[in-house]
């Protein structure tokens, strides 16, 4: 291959905790791990994940599955609130863009994507990627061009084969060539910054576990200068509390000016004072740490 690329994997539940330092040897220099589905869950292995990242010297990037017809703006602070705040050489996050709309509505999901970028952007202060392929969105958003959306880099999703190659990697991407990006970009003339070409039958994660080969377009140094290039804004300072944990529901609340005892535990004292909280808000104090009261307590905190 004649271009320079810097090899990395993405991961989620599927391939489950990954060895990384491991991974390193075998030249692996980022890991792109699963965040979140829309609302519906945290992915269980990204934590551990994200933190290993770190102790093993490999680049860390974290993705969000944009699942249309839920809230775009709550669907990209569960993210944040997931990866909370982002070290200065952290990837920008991602945004896996491949679910249609049902019905076809090509003007909303693109909306939609769009306010989920927006929001990530705003909280992390990062140029989030944008996770698709030119299949998808030719089919599900058509025509329609926005300049908004090409300002985020691509990650490409494209596959030289359905079956597994033998074949060395760098012979088989030599062999395939580049990849058909989708019209917004490749009528700009834009090139792909990351591509995912296929799974890799298991020749990275030293448990045999497939995962997704993915090629940056530059050098380990060319993903370093990306990364600081993806910072174009001003990140908020507030760190993000685990709202999802009673711990975290406490911090909040004793922020707030509630006397919790920082345990941990679901009690009748923290359901009262979230009960309260509520009640101030004009909602029904049912003591359900659900979408809105998440998003009234992060108003309330200044988020």
């Amino acid at each position: 291959m004649t271009e320079p690329h810097t090899l990395g994997i993405d991961v989620s539940t599927y391939q489950g905790r990954i060895p990384l330092k491991e991974c390193k040897e075998r030249g692996v220099e980022f890991m792109i791990a699963r965040s979140t589905y829309g609302l519906a869950f945290l992915d269980n292995t990204f934590k551990t994940n994200w933190a290993a990242a770190g102790a093993a010297k490999v680049m860390r990037g974290a993705y969000m599955v944009y699942v249309p017809g839920k809230d775009p703006a709550q669907q990209a602070r569960a993210m944040w609130r997931a990866m909370g705040p982002l070290d200065y050489l952290d990837m920008p996050p991602a945004i896996d863009f491949e679910i249609p709309a049902s019905p076809r509505d090509p003007a909303g999901l693109l909306e939609g994507l769009l306010a989920c970028k927006r929001e990530l952007q705003r909280r992390t202060g990062r140029m989030p990627i944008l996770y698709t392929g030119k299949w998808f969105w030719a089919d599900a958003v058509g025509d329609l061009d926005s300049e908004e959306a090409v300002e985020m880099p691509m990650w490409h999703a494209q596959y030289p084969s359905t079956k597994r190659d033998t074949r060395p990697y760098l012979q088989v991407m030599e062999l395939y060539g580049g990849p058909t990006v989708a019209k917004p970009w490749a009528s700009r003339g834009k090139k792909e910054t990351i591509w995912q070409w296929d799974g890799d039958g298991g020749l990275v994660l030293p448990n045999g576990v497939d995962s997704d080969f993915n090629k940056f377009n530059g050098t380990r140094a060319d993903l370093d200068a990306f990364v600081a290039s993806s910072h174009v804004g001003v990140a908020m300072a507030l760190a993000p509390y685990d709202l999802g944990s009673v711990l975290g529901l406490q911090q909040a609340l004793n922020q707030l000016g509630a006397q919790l005892v920082e345990d941990g535990r679901s009690g009748a004292k923290t359901l009262g004072a979230l009960k309260a909280f509520q009640t101030t808000q004009g909602r029904t104090p049912d003591g359900v740490v659900g979408p809105s009261t998440i998003d009234a307590l992060e108003a309330a905190l200044g988020y």
